[in-house]
């Protein structure tokens, strides 16, 4: 068995992140709206980015063009890199004195003309085996698992948020006069203060509250999903609003599972009665990938490993019936699954065989004769 056989996706540093925001800046078109989002919440995020965006451009002032473009890209083509040299020679002083006021302008465009209720507006991403907590500037919270994708849209009635694809984790803050929604699909979960988790999948909307209540709310009808590349806007809010039916309300310690695109009206009663309250153990064992721990109480191999490829680029093939079956237990760190896998080999008798880069085949090992 290769014991190298999963490996999460190298996040950027903050360094390459600043400097990709500089070199895009620098390009021949200006930002869109949506990128205009994203750079917003990349730099409020934390104060390192701003330190570090800085950083970076005050390095841009001082040194040869042509070197900044090495630096921070290299994607410039040579002709490009010979007329900013010759520029440079020209234009230096100018330059210098220009790109000062480029910084200054773009954080009085990105962060000076907004309000701060509205600064967090934006979109919120991760990649796989990344997992993220962003503080909104209500007082809420937004817990990112890996792969997934949010757009916080605040506006003066309402604190909208669309999870585009994933799973996250929420912490409202209380404001009565501001409902907080979470739009996934064709569902909609409302709160006013309280904490609730969602996770969407190609089928399926998974709907769990860790504290106080919900409202949640299914669309009775077929409806045209947007591509996820296009933000969200209080029209498309309204549209949603037009085709939901509430199924009920949620307490903390339950969950429920609906049909992601929509539910028949038939189907909201069938709905409302699959709610089920969960034990205290398993409601912890459902939310244990908050601190980075994936726990298993009896689920079966197939279960497992199909928790194990939402965090790694690696998927996995079982033809036996009797593999698939196992039941799994324990509490594995996320960041350690490759060591998890060499562990459950040894333990349940498994042969991992490898078919392509990242795709292996789980069986059981072959009895070893006398």
């Amino acid at each position: 068995m290769n014991h190298n056989i999963l490996k999460f996706a190298a996040s950027k540093s903050i360094e390459d992140i600043a400097a990709d925001w500089l070199v895009k800046m620098d390009g021949d078109f200006a930002l869109n709206e949506v990128e205009r989002k994203e750079f917003t919440v990349w730099i409020n995020s934390h104060p390192s980015h701003r330190q570090e965006f800085l950083s970076l451009a005050q390095i841009w002032d001082d040194a040869p063009v042509e070197q900044i473009h090495q630096m921070l890209s290299a994607h410039k083509t040579t002709e490009q890199t010979q007329t900013s040299t010759w520029r440079q020679r020209m234009l230096k002083p100018a330059y210098a004195l220009c790109s000062v006021f480029f910084v200054m302008a773009m954080f009085l465009g990105f962060s000076d003309d907004k309000t701060n209720e509205y600064l967090t507006n934006g979109i919120y991403i991760t990649n796989i085996g990344q997992q993220q907590q962003y503080q909104l500037d209500d007082g809420s919270s937004i817990f990112l698992n890996t792969d997934s994708r949010v757009q916080v849209e605040y506006n003066d009635q309402t604190r909208n948020v669309w999870l585009i694809y994933g799973e996250a984790h929420f912490d409202v803050a209380k404001n009565p006069n501001k409902p907080f929604r979470v739009y996934a699909a064709g569902g909609r979960v409302q709160a006013v203060g309280t904490a609730f988790n969602v996770r969407l999948t190609d089928k399926l909307l998974d709907v769990l509250v860790t504290e106080g209540r919900i409202a949640l709310s299914a669309a009775i009808e077929e409806f045209v999903v947007t591509p996820f590349t296009l933000p969200k806007t209080e029209s498309d809010a309204s549209r949603m609003n037009t085709i939901l039916s509430e199924v009920g309300t949620l307490d903390a310690g339950q969950r429920v599972e609906l049909n992601a695109i929509f539910e028949g009206p038939g189907d909201l009663k069938r709905v409302a009665s699959n709610i089920e309250t969960l034990s205290e153990s398993e409601l912890a064992r459902r939310q244990s990938w908050r601190s980075g721990t994936l726990v298993f109480d009896g689920q079966s191999m197939s279960d497992f490993v199909n928790e194990v490829s939402r965090f790694t680029h690696a998927t996995f093939v079982i033809n036996d019936p009797q593999v698939a079956n196992i039941k799994v237990g324990g509490r594995y760190k996320i960041d350690k699954l490759d060591q998890v896998l060499i562990a459950l080999e040894e333990t349940f008798n498994i042969h991992v065989s490898q078919l392509s880069n990242s795709k292996y085949l789980l069986s059981k090992k072959e009895e070893s004769k006398p």
